[in-house]
Parts: C-alpha cells; sequence; structure tokens
C-alpha cells in the first residue's frame, strides 16, 4: 500500500471524512476523487496539498511527496 493511503487507513478515516476533516482544518476544495489518484500514485501531490498532507498527518512534506509503496 502507498504511504498516504496508510497513513490516512491508520488514522481510521475514509477518504471522505479525511476530505472533510481537511477542508475545515485548511479552508481548501479537496474531494475524495483527488484523495484517491493521490493515494494510488495516479496524481502527483502539488506543494500545497503536501504540505497539508504532512501537517495533518505529522509527517515531513518528503514522506508525502514520494508516496512510496510500504509493506503491512
Amino acid at each position: 500500500m502507498k504511504t498516504v493511503y496508510y497513513l490516512r487507513k491508520k488514522c481510521g478515516l475514509s477518504r471522505i471524512e479525511l476530505a472533510k476533516r481537511l477542508n475545515s482544518m485548511y479552508d481548501c476544495s479537496i474531494n475524495r476523487k483527488q484523495l484517491m489518484l493521490i493515494e494510488c500514485g495516479f496524481e502527483e501531490t502539488n506543494e500545497a496539498t503536501a504540505k497539508m498532507l504532512a501537517e495533518f498527518f505529522n509527517v515531513a512534506v518528503e514522506v508525502i511527496k514520494e508516496n512510496k509503496r510500504i509493506k503491512k
């Protein structure tokens, strides 16, 4: 699984729940589909989104931008 997916699951959040939290905390407009594309590695994470996700999950921005496959 990819890093962003793992971090989301570790927090016990669905994509919809994560999108709602990010949108309310950071006044942005990210949606479930964008999260799915980032998690699967189909879409590269832009700098602003990477910073937001890194802060939310309390990890380095590089961890989010790399979004490497990790073993469970």
